[in-house]
Parts: structure tokens; C-alpha cells; sequence
């Protein structure tokens, strides 16, 4: 079986982080994965990464690795090698959308407090499973729409979500769902990514109009505030799609399937 893949390992390492109180030195953060999502590791995560010392298994490196790309994106602060690892304010907001553990699961070693126990991991893991299965629907459904009405969708473009181009014309936008009354930090969670994504990836080029794709209406108090950074939004709504005015004038707002 293949190396987990790098969204899986982003969602490990922000709730490793989160949980830990948002810093932690790096021996901590990697122990804190392990506790929490061992049970999930592949054949492939356990194998030694060739080139690296001491025989360190492949997921080590990919952790490291992750974190040094999510200092470049913003997701966490910088740091040198003897400092701790640390969410920046972006980080964190997306770091608190992802499943909770409860009240002082881990130590901060990384372990589990004595108030827990084993059954944490696999409903932790599921839960995680269960949400990026949805965003990815949701990912792919409103891609689809976008296509049909001539944008060209793209999702190779990880950490982000999708680009969409047009006639010229370009949009980076971010998927969130929105469970229950979490409506308020899936608005922040999108609005810090697309402006943090927006900076990183697109410097000496042509910034891209944002877009934020929610899983049901955001509310109309939420669309002003991302309206008012120039943000446009979009919402699922039926089998076809509603938004904000400025979606609707740049066609982001794919209308019912027949």
C-alpha cells in the first residue's frame, strides 16, 4: 500500500499541533501523530526512507517535510531547527475546524494522558476520513458544474483547493463545509487561506479572484464580510449552486442540473 497521502498527513499534523496547544517541539508533534493516528499508518509510512539517518520511517520525513512547506504557506510560523513547531493564527483557525479529541487527551510529550485511551484513534481517524470524503464531494461536484458552463477546473494544485480559469480570467477558490453551527469558523478558515494562498503562490503574477465554496448558505452577514475583502462566495443550494453578487456577475454560480 502507497505512502498516506499529503491531506491525510495535513489534517495529522494541524490536530497533532492543535492539541498540543498550538506549539511543541518537534520530537513532540511527531509523537503526537503517532499516538493518535499509528493505527493508520501504511506498510509504506513504516518503511525506512532511503538516504535519510538511522533508518527513520517514510512518514517522519513526510512530516517534516509538510511542516517546512506549511511555513512557506503561512499555516505555521517560522522556526529554526531548534525551535519549537507552531501554528500561526491561519493555522489555527483551520486546525480548529478539524475533529476534536476532548479535553487533555494528549501529555505534552505527545502521549496519551491517563484519563484516555486506545478507542481516541479510530473515531479520531474516522472522523477525519468522513470529512475530507466530504470536502472532496463537494470539491468534485461543484467542479463538475463549473465545467459545464466553460470554466476550466483545476485541483493538482495542492495545498489549494482549485483554480478555475476562463477567457482569461482566473479564480483560486477553497472548499468548506459547514456542520451544524460551525458556520462562523469555516467562513475565517476560508477567508485566511485564500488570503494566505493568494500571497504565497501567486507573487510576480497577476493576482487571482477568491472564491469560497460552502456546503450550504453562509449566511448573509458572512458574505458581506468576505464580499468587503474581495472575497466572492458560493453555496450548494438544491442540485444547482447560489451566490454572492460578484459570483453571479463573474458566472462562479453554476444554475440547476435538469
Amino acid at each position: 500500500m502507497a505512502e498516506t497521502g499529503v491531506r491525510i498527513v495535513r489534517i495529522w499534523l494541524l490536530i497533532a499541533l492543535r492539541e498540543l496547544g498550538d506549539a511543541a517541539p518537534r520530537q513532540a508533534v511527531h509523537q503526537a501523530v503517532e499516538t493518535l493516528f499509528g493505527d493508520q499508518f501504511t506498510a509504506d509510512d513504516l518503511a525506512p526512507r532511503r538516504g535519510r539517518p538511522g533508518a527513520e520511517p517514510a512518514w517522519r520525513n513526510n512530516l517534516d517535510s509538510l511542516y517546512d512547506r506549511l511555513k512557506k504557506e503561512g499555516i505555521c510560523l517560522p522556526s529554526t531547527r531548534a525551535q519549537p513547531w507552531r501554528l500561526s493564527p491561519a493555522g489555527s483557525m483551520e486546525a480548529s475546524a478539524l475533529p476534536n479529541l476532548g479535553a487533555e487527551t494528549l501529555k505534552q510529550d505527545g502521549r496519551f494522558s491517563p484519563k484516555s485511551s486506545s478507542p481516541y484513534t479510530a473515531n479520531i481517524a474516522a472522523a477525519v476520513q468522513v470529512k475530507l470524503r466530504e470536502h472532496e464531494a463537494l470539491l468534485a461536484d461543484y467542479g463538475r458544474a463549473a465545467a459545464s458552463i466553460g470554466w476550466l477546473p483545476v485541483t493538482t494544485v495542492h495545498p489549494r483547493d482549485l483554480e478555475l480559469s476562463r477567457a482569461g480570467d482566473r479564480w483560486l477558490a477553497e472548499v468548506k463545509m459547514i456542520y451544524g453551527t460551525r458556520v462562523t469558523s469555516a467562513v475565517r478558515e476560508a477567508l485566511a487561506q485564500l488570503l494566505a494562498y493568494r500571497y504565497f503562490f501567486y507573487k510576480g503574477v497577476p493576482d487571482p479572484g477568491l472564491l469560497a465554496i460552502f456546503s450550504e448558505d453562509p449566511g448573509g452577514d458572512n458574505v458581506g464580510l468576505l464580499q468587503s475583502v474581495g472575497i466572492a462566495s458560493v453555496w450548494r443550494r438544491g442540485s444547482g449552486w447560489n451566490g454572492c453578487s460578484a459570483a453571479t456577475a463573474a458566472g462562479l454560480a453554476p444554475p440547476a442540473t435538469p
